[in-house]
């Protein structure tokens, strides 16, 4: 009902716009032109391609209809054209009659090389592309397949040209190889859109679709008499004067399938490979900007490892004890050092409360842990404490850690013990400095007094035991002789008690010498020097060596001299000697306390 409705319309339209437009495309042509029309205009024979519809055919009541149809009807209403129908009954018969001249023209054919011997066409006036029908069921497009056409035309010599991967199969005509399609006898089948549209709706084919298109559309021209080149060019003039909107709606009328999504072979070949490449390339740069990215997160991450070895290796070789501790009290650094001094590997300090790996540190341990919570700085010294079982001494320090949101502190422990230990002997040096400064001044003070007693007593005996006329005079003077105080002395033993004194003061004497000669600073010349005279000395000063808390000393120790083949004087500091044979002494001694006396 539609389609007889734009029958009716369409040539009132056309007869409306020609009324209209008919005199402007007159006055177009030029005056040879014109004339021609007037002499050829009303017998100008024109053959409709038999059995094309929509394009050309004829109606059940003899009308030639179509697409081709109505555009003869504008040309032929604006130009005041009566055209004259010539039926043929195959398109290779139109191409003979065309040949013989017994036809003027046709309007819907193709323009090829091989017809411009005897035709001459106008610029296309409709684009029909050619497409590929397949079954529903069937498979995409491939080589070897049967592929019907209609036999003759140009689409069949551009196929056996450009395609020849198709088996073709020629046909009489578009219904003929649509019929062959549906039922099997063929695997596909190329023909325009407008021919195959018509036929699969008046068909009633409903197991067929588009399954693409080829590279050769059929551009849509009006052919005329090599020998009427007027002809030509008053059609090309027509043509030109029909609007885009006359086209579309010419088109909308007779063509009914949808060619939006039909791509030509080639082109359809082209995008898909541009797509592909398209695709792959966007693979490629994927795969390679993953690549990179994981080149720079590997060598990121060994940065990062070097760094983190790096400062795990600096940490570890301080001397001092450290420990990272939490917002929670918890150990998070356990250094090498920390590991050694308590004898806890890191893999079982880490995440250990602090109290319970932390070294004893008596009443610190509790305000250091209570320090932390608070991030405040503390610096304690000299905190007695244990560590690894042994008493030490140390000094801490908690620094706070409050950079990037991590909240924690690190405490710093110093083993101070053998500097503890060597300030108390440089204490114990000073207070032997002090006490031998002060045995040198009562050396000197000894030495005043002794020095008066042996003189004394070398006066006492030139008064008691040396016969002089003093000494007779004065015993004589006493009521007694001299030679009786010399008997009652050899009878008391008083000679040799006053040889006992001499001997005992001398010895005093030396001692008090030998403790001034070695509390003597040197003045660091090389002088000869008798070593065995340095050895009587410095055991003389040894002898007397007594350590109460200990029961050693010289008292139980027999000393063997052997001075058989030494040395003459030998060029030295005799103060550093004798220390030196003190300290041999008094270390042998020591080693001997507890072995029976010898």
């Amino acid at each position: 009902m539609t389609r007889r409705i734009r029958h009716i319309l369409l040539p009132i339209l056309g007869a409306l716009l020609a009324g209209s437009c008919g005199d402007g495309n007159k006055n177009q042509l030029t005056p040879e032109e014109r004339q021609w029309l007037g002499e050829h205009g009303q017998t100008i024979r024109i053959a409709p391609l038999p059995d094309s519809p929509p394009i050309e055919f004829f109606g059940e009541d003899g009308r030639h209809l179509g697409l081709t149809a109505d555009y003869f009807k504008l040309i032929g209403q604006r130009l005041g054209i009566h055209f004259v129908l010539v039926r043929c009954g195959s398109w290779k018969e139109i191409l003979e009659k065309l040949e013989a001249r017994e036809i003027d023209l046709v309007g819907s054919v193709q323009d090829t090389p091989e017809r411009h011997s005897f035709l001459r066409f106008t610029k296309p006036y409709q684009r029909i592309p050619n497409v590929i029908l397949m079954r529903k069921d069937g498979a995409s497009p491939a080589d070897e397949m049967r592929v019907a056409v209609v036999g003759g035309s140009a689409t069949q010599g551009y196929l056996e040209a450009h395609h020849p991967e198709y088996r073709l199969v020629p046909v009489k005509d578009a219904a003929t190889g649509l019929h062959m399609l549906s039922f099997r006898q063929v695997d596909a089948m190329v023909a325009d859109l407008g021919v195959a549209s018509y036929f699969i709706e008046q068909m009633g084919i409903s197991n067929l679709r588009v399954a693409g298109g080829i590279d050769y559309p059929w551009n849509l021209c009006f052919a005329s008499r090599k020998d009427w080149p007027l002809l030509n060019s008053i059609l090309d003039k027509a043509l030109a004067e029909i609007t885009p909107r006359q086209r579309r709606e010419i088109r909308r009328k007779w063509i009914t399938l949808d060619d939006t999504a039909i791509v030509p072979r080639k082109r359809y070949l082209k995008v898909v490979g541009t797509l592909l490449l398209l695709g792959l390339l966007a693979v490629g740069s994927v795969v390679f900007w993953n690549r990179m990215l994981q080149r720079q997160v590997r060598r990121r991450t060994r940065e990062l490892l070097a760094l983190r070895n790096l400062l795990g290796s600096i940490v570890d070789s301080m001397p001092s004890m450290l420990v990272g501790v939490d917002a929670e009290g918890r150990a998070m650094l356990w250094n090498r050092e920390a590991a050694r001094l308590t004898g806890i590997p890191e893999e079982a300090a880490l995440g250990k409360p602090l109290e319970e790996v932390f070294p004893d540190l008596g009443d610190e341990t509790e305000r250091i842990l209570q320090s932390v919570p608070v991030r405040e700085m503390r610096h304690s010294e000299r905190i007695p404490c244990s560590i690894g079982g042994r008493q030490r001494h140390a000094n801490v320090t908690l620094y706070p850690i409050t950079a990037d949101g991590t909240e924690g502190s690190v405490i710093r422990i110093d083993d101070v013990t053998e500097r503890v230990q060597l300030e108390e002997m440089m204490m114990q040096s000073e207070k032997m400095v002090s006490v031998g400064g002060l045995a040198a001044g009562m050396a000197h003070e000894i030495n005043n007094p002794l020095a008066g007693i042996l003189q004394n007593l070398q006066v006492l005996r030139n008064r008691m035991a040396v016969p002089s006329a003093r000494n007779e005079a004065a015993a004589e003077k006493a009521g007694t002789s001299f030679g009786a105080i010399q008997a009652y002395q050899e009878e008391r033993g008083v000679p040799g008690i006053m040889d006992s004194i001499g001997e005992a003061g001398r010895r005093a004497a030396k001692i008090v010498g030998n403790m001034l000669s070695f509390s003597r600073k040197d003045g660091g010349h090389f002088e000869p020097h008798s070593l065995e005279e340095l050895l009587e000395r410095s055991l003389e000063l040894a002898v007397g060596e007594y350590s109460p808390e200990k029961r050693f000393g010289f008292c139980h120790i027999r000393i063997v001299r052997d001075y058989a083949g030494a040395p003459g004087p030998v060029p030295c500091e005799p103060g550093q000697i004798q220390q030196v044979i003190l300290n041999l002494l008094s270390n042998s001694v020591q080693a001997m306390a507890g072995d029976p006396p010898k």
